[in-house]
Formats: structure tokens, C-alpha cells, sequence
């Protein structure tokens, strides 16, 4: 629905949606690249509510 009506873009890099993502190498990996497993989250913090996960604040 995010692609759809445009607020982002399949070949969009996570880093620019989520800074904090693009450490350590992983700046150039897209939103495309999560979708199809390509990328995977080793540990989210444990404050990181899934409520703010679709918004990218929180």
C-alpha cells in the first residue's frame, strides 16, 4: 500500500527511510531487497514497538 499510493518506492534504499539501518555496510540495500530476503534484521531494540515498524518513528 506504501509503494502504491507512492510514499515509497521498491528500489528506494532502507537507509533513507531509516537511517540508523545503513551502518556498517548496509546503506545500499532497498526496500526491495527486504521483500524478497535479501536483508534481514539480526536484533531490533527492545523498545522498538511493531505499532511504529510501518511508520519508521518510535
Amino acid at each position: 500500500m506504501q509503494v502504491e499510493s507512492g510514499v515509497i518506492d521498491y528500489d528506494q534504499t532502507i537507509a533513507s527511510i531509516w537511517p540508523e539501518f545503513g551502518v556498517r555496510g548496509k546503506d545500499s540495500f532497498t526496500v526491495r531487497d527486504a521483500l524478497t530476503h535479501r536483508v534481514g534484521l539480526a536484533d531490533l531494540p527492545g523498545d522498538a514497538a511493531p505499532s511504529s515498524w510501518a511508520t519508521g518513528s518510535g
